[in-house]
């Protein structure tokens, strides 16, 4: 590879030291090869053809079914955002976001308990009581269209002993604003985002705030693994469980939003800082969305940038 070469995917937001470095180089090539073929002219067309054959073959699956840690989990697909959100990336069997999700796994091993804070889908609610019982994992779900969802999918695993909190989780307790389009779900919704402006077939939807702090005060199981995914306010979430992260927390496993944490008036390096600061180490799990094996990881300095408009990043606190 030319010495340049590593620079000029940095500004295309390509990292083709990931791929190299993979436990799976010629899968992790293909799927950089794909991003870079996205770039080209006529390349937008070819992904749209691709996701069109894929999203054709299933088109009458109603279920997405896996296995994790040898128990089978399955989600509905009867909608078509579900069905949209696992067949336009995945086939059968295959795990989300598998570098992510192997490494959730891994830090399960011996936890005493979990917060999935955005939970969505419940995908990685669900991974965790796969792995520790669903008594000792919590759901956090701020949008009503989603939470449906996820208690489809809770519902359909036998997990009816799952706790899932419909709240927004940041640093005070109250009520806070949010847009949304009433019926749809969504994954990308976020406290910071267009708050004052209605747009086209969106309104404003109401919801509490309640911190991580107050929620697991009075409960006998605490949470030592955290996976966070609240679109920009990753700050508010962390300052709202301070006290859980400094005398429970061992692992989190956050996606950091540079965008839409300025909307909040927030940096990621005030992120890294902030955890750093607290006993953390962190890392960014490299291929996050690849469906591979777990991702290599790459140390995260204070300074450290995001080249991309997410990643996920591992923060491990040592004893």
């Amino acid at each position: 590879m030319p010495r340049d070469a590593a620079p000029r995917c940095g500004r295309l937001g390509l990292t083709p030291l990931d791929s190299l470095r993979s436990p799976r180089p010629m899968a992790s090539l293909q799927t950089w090869l794909r991003r870079i073929d996205i770039r080209l002219p006529g390349g937008r067309a070819r992904a749209a053809r691709r996701l069109a054959r894929r999203r054709a073959r299933h088109a009458d699956r109603t279920r997405f079914e896996t296995r994790v840690n040898d128990r089978p989990l399955v989600f509905s697909t009867e909608d078509e955002y579900s069905h949209s959100w696992f067949y336009s990336r995945y086939e059968p069997g295959d795990l989300h976001e598998a570098p992510v999700t192997r490494r959730i796994i891994e830090a399960l091993d011996g936890a005493s308990g979990f917060a999935d804070v955005g939970s969505h889908l419940g995908w990685y609610a669900c991974v965790a009581a796969a792995c520790i019982g669903q008594d000792r994992v919590v759901a956090f779900e701020m949008d009503q269209a989603n939470l449906d969802l996820l208690n489809r999918n809770l519902e359909l695993n036998g997990l009816r002993d799952l706790a899932c909190v419909h709240a927004a989780i940041g640093d005070r307790h109250g009520e806070v604003e949010y847009m949304t389009s009433p019926g749809r779900p969504s994954q990308l919704l976020s406290l910071g985002v267009a708050r004052d402006e209605t747009g086209e077939g969106q309104v404003k939807a109401t919801v509490p705030m309640i911190t991580l702090d107050e929620y697991f005060a009075d409960r006998d199981t605490k949470p030592d693994v955290f996976k966070i995914d609240v679109e920009g306010a990753e700050m508010g979430v962390l300052r709202g469980a301070e006290g859980l992260l400094r005398d429970h927390a061992r692992t989190l496993f956050i996606e950091v939003h540079p965008g839409l944490m300025r909307a909040f008036g927030e940096s990621y390096h005030d992120l890294f800082r902030w955890l750093i600061d607290r006993g953390f180490t962190l890392e960014r799990i490299g291929e996050m969305r690849g469906t591979g094996s777990a991702g290599p990881l790459h140390p995260v300095s204070p300074g450290a940038r995001i080249l991309h408009h997410s990643a996920m990043i591992r923060a491990t606190k040592h004893a």
